[in-house]
């Protein structure tokens, strides 16, 4: 799970102020802190490629300048916005020197002074959310840490980023919060991918039917080939094809704790099947991660807890006991502590021994691995991204069509034949990944019911960053710069918004909320 929020911290944030703000609102929302750009740099290669040859600044140093800058007494008449941006800076220079808090003191501040409108909330005010989620988190206060989150998913709830960001979060707490499944709730909707996650979540909070639900429902069956990725040789972006052992018991387990043994049997059948005969090259590129040999025996650590909870949901608690004590390997993950917990509930506490001897112990031992392991990896990365800036929609792309060799920004779409579903592109190069994931959705909900459809749900979606690379006689001479941000989406029109299918985005309410915020007179008709 760690590795997953690593990978996308990668594309996480990643936005450019020069490119989507004007110049008079680059100097007013500017931080502090960082190395200067060189003009003689910029003056040859451009801003966003001096830009990226600057080294970056120790924390340490850019804290003190940013605490210069503030003790500036010009900062006396400055507007509130430009001492919000150095404080900021100053908070999160203090976080990456394990400074919590002194963060949390200067996002105080940022509270007191600051006089917010919807562009400020939903961009730099989004960002201290985040800011103070990572600051609580660093302080052990997870619970209102993940209340910061949350507050921060709903600001922009179709974001799939964001979502990605609260989440990672949620799971420090331990628990579940009305909360948090409300926002698991609009996070399906987002990102298809997202219902895996929210499985994960409820079935370790003994929401085992729910979990059910979602592994039904998931992009691909359990125990069947997907996507992984591939860590060899450093080149942690590579896409396989692969059998995920753990996911596959992840969903078995919930499907045996609900009481379908059958259906936890036939997901770990399917998995020992295409370990043991797994496609030829020409069919697929399939490179498993590990061997045959280590699938196979993580697989039937997995067939063993499978049959223990068979054997406890079938009232042989102590069978079920038997079972769990006879395997030699337990997955450290938070559903088979929820499984064995449950267990343990069943059985007197004398007869209790080994794994069942004392779960909230286990709980807590796993629990605390997992936090300290983002403490020294993930919580770092996302502080080391860029924050979303002000968004200045006036100075962003327009909502509009892209229009072949003339306009690179904007959307094109393409509509089934059938007319039940289209696939969705829009470009920005002066907008935030946020703006450009929220206009490529505004966009869908435009055509469903410009199709008569009511509704909508996201088929497959990929948010992409692209870049440019000077280059002479093919061979680079300069940094990679971010040129722009994209996203596409494939959607299904749907008929009705019916309750049954948890993942309907209702367009005409989706309209409602985005067209305020990106429809402008300047661009109509365009």
């Amino acid at each position: 799970m760690i590795t997953r929020y690593a990978a996308l911290v990668a594309v996480f944030f990643v936005t450019s102020a020069a490119s989507a703000q004007g110049s008079a609102s680059d100097a007013l929302w500017a931080g502090c802190g960082e190395n200067p750009v060189s003009k003689t740099t910029t003056f040859m290669v451009g801003p966003k490629a001096a830009k990226a040859r600057t080294p970056k600044v120790l924390p340490e140093i850019g804290h003190q300048r940013c605490t210069l800058a503030l003790d500036d007494p010009a900062m006396a008449n400055a507007p509130w916005q430009r001492r919000a941006s150095l404080l900021r800076s100053r908070a999160r220079f203090a976080l990456l020197s394990d400074d919590a808090e002194g963060a949390l003191a200067d996002l105080d501040l940022i509270k007191s002074i600051e006089r917010p409108d919807t562009a400020y909330t939903r961009s730099f005010g989004l960002s201290l959310l985040m800011l103070r989620a990572l600051a609580l988190a660093k302080t052990g206060q997870f619970e209102a840490a993940t209340i910061s989150a949350m507050e921060a998913a709903k600001l922009r709830p179709w974001s799939d980023d964001i979502a990605t960001f609260a989440a990672f979060i949620g799971q420090l707490d331990g628990s579940t919060s009305a909360d948090e499944a409300q926002f698991w709730t609009q996070a399906i909707r987002v990102s298809p991918s997202n219902i895996e996650q929210r499985a994960r979540i409820r079935s370790a909070s003994g929401d085992w039917a729910g979990a059910l639900h979602d592994w039904k429902h998931a992009e691909s069956e359990p125990g069947s080939y997907g996507k992984a990725m591939d860590g060899r040789g450093g080149k942690f972006n590579l896409v396989t094809t692969d059998v995920d052992v753990t996911r596959t018991g992840q969903a078995a387990l919930s499907a045996a704790m609900t009481g379908e043994i059958e259906t936890a049997r036939k997901w770990l059948a399917a998995a020992r099947s295409a370990i043991e005969s797994p496609p030829s090259d020409s069919d697929t590129p399939y490179h498993p991660r590990i061997s045959a040999e280590k699938q196979t025996s993580r697989l039937a650590a997995w067939e063993g807890l499978v049959e223990a909870a068979g054997a406890y949901k079938s009232g042989d608690a102590p069978g079920a006991a038997e079972r769990v004590y006879a395997l030699k390997n337990l997955p450290a993950n938070m559903i088979v502590v929820q499984m064995l917990s449950s267990i343990a509930e069943a059985l007197p506490t004398a007869s209790r021994t080994g794994p069942l001897s004392d779960v909230s112990s286990l709980r807590a031992q796993l629990l605390n691995g997992q936090r300290k392991a983002a403490d020294n990896d993930v919580l770092r990365t996302f502080l080391l991204a860029d924050m979303p800036e002000h968004e200045d929609v006036a100075a962003t792309n327009h909502y509009r069509s892209s229009i072949l060799f003339l306009r690179a920004s904007g959307f094109k779409d393409t509509l089934r034949k059938d007319g039940t579903g289209a696939t969705i592109k829009y470009f920005g190069d002066k907008s935030t990944p946020l703006a450009v994931g929220e206009m490529a959705l505004l966009r869908a909900a435009e055509l469903a019911q410009k199709s008569g459809k009511p509704a909508f749900l996201i088929r497959d979606r990929s948010d992409y960053r692209m870049t440019s690379t000077p280059t002479m006689y093919g061979s680079p001479i300069g940094p990679t710069v971010t040129a722009g941000y994209g996203s596409q989406i494939e959607v299904d029109f749907l008929d009705s918004i019916s309750a049954d299918n948890d993942r309907a985005i209702d367009a005409a309410a989706l309209r409602v909320a985005l067209e305020p915020i990106y429809i402008r007179a300047d661009a109509a008709g365009s």
